[in-house]
C-alpha cells in the first residue's frame, strides 16, 4: 500500500510540475538568447537627462516652449525605453523598428515646434541618443 501511495503522489507531482511549465514562444527564445535587461538603463537614463538639458539650454526657449518640449521628448523615451518589455513581446528586428518609427514621430512633432536653429540641435541630441542604443544593441545604422 505505501508503494502504491508513494508512485501516486510523484504521479501527482510529475502532472502538477508539467502543468505549471510554459512553452516559450520561438520569440521568446530569441529574445532571451539576447537577454537585455532594459533598453534604456536608469545609469543612462540619468546621464541622458543632464546631457539633454545642457543641449536644451542651449535652445534658448521659453518656459512654455520647453515644457512643451519636454513633454514631447519624455513621451517619446518612455515608449522606447518600454520596447524591450516582455509584455511587448517584440522580437530584435521588430523593436528596432518599433525604435526607429517612434524616433521619426519625435522629430516630425519637434520640427513642428521648434524654429530651425532649435530643430538642428534637437536632431544633433536625438542622433547622438540613437547612435547609443543602436551600439547597445548591435543594431546596424540607419539608413
Amino acid at each position: 500500500m505505501k508503494i502504491f501511495k508513494f508512485f501516486l503522489l510523484l504521479f501527482f507531482v510529475l502532472i502538477a510540475q508539467h502543468g505549471f511549465s510554459q512553452k516559450k514562444s520561438a520569440k521568446q527564445l530569441a529574445r532571451e538568447e539576447y537577454k537585455i535587461d532594459t533598453l534604456i538603463t536608469q545609469e543612462e537614463r540619468w546621464n541622458r537627462q543632464v546631457w539633454f538639458n545642457d543641449q536644451v539650454e542651449k535652445m534658448n526657449m521659453n518656459d512654455n516652449l520647453r515644457d512643451d518640449y519636454n513633454s514631447i521628448i519624455g513621451y517619446h523615451y518612455y515608449k522606447v525605453s518600454r520596447l524591450n518589455d516582455l509584455d511587448q513581446n517584440l522580437s530584435l528586428p521588430e523593436m528596432k523598428e518599433k525604435f526607429d518609427d517612434e524616433i521619426k514621430k519625435l522629430n516630425t512633432e519637434a520640427k513642428g515646434l521648434l524654429n530651425e536653429e532649435q530643430y538642428q540641435i534637437h536632431l544633433e541630441s536625438v542622433e547622438t541618443f540613437v547612435h547609443s542604443v543602436y551600439r547597445k544593441m548591435d543594431w546596424t545604422e540607419q539608413n
